[in-house]
């Protein structure tokens, strides 16, 4: 099987957020990247900006209060994993989402400061549907 895969760095926008599905739990988080783009005058790029993309990661865990104990507002991560798409019906129009799902052991914050007695989280299979 082929999937889509994403490499993402960047920093949180917001607090984890944790959620209960059938099975496990999930943690939602909100990332932004800052893309740097070429302004262009007469075919010549007269400078550079900053354009911030904004991506919502979902990990599957057995545990996610020991991720979002580090996983705060501001902090730097580096995650990889499977982009899958779904497609969903709603007022008569077909919408299509991207979930960006991490992968096990594919979630670091190599700027946090924990505790070396905190535990890492254990993943959990992602078959699940993400609720929201």
């Amino acid at each position: 099987m082929i999937k889509t895969s994403f490499s993402i760095s960047g920093r949180l926008t917001h607090d984890a957020e944790i959620k209960q599905t059938k099975v496990n739990q999930l943690v939602a988080l909100n990332v932004a990247v800052n893309l740097r783009v070429p302004v262009r005058e007469d075919g010549k790029v007269v400078k550079w900006e900053d354009k911030p993309e904004f991506y919502r990661l979902t990990k599957f865990v057995k545990n996610a209060e020991s991720i979002a104990k580090i996983a705060k507002k501001g902090e730097f991560v580096v995650a990889s994993g499977e982009i899958r798409q779904r497609i969903y019906e709603k007022d008569g129009k077909k919408e299509t989402v991207y979930d960006f799902i991490v992968d096990d052991g594919a979630l670091e914050f190599p700027n946090a400061k924990y505790s070396k007695k905190e535990e890492p989280a254990q993943s959990a299979p992602a078959d699940e549907e993400i609720p929201f």
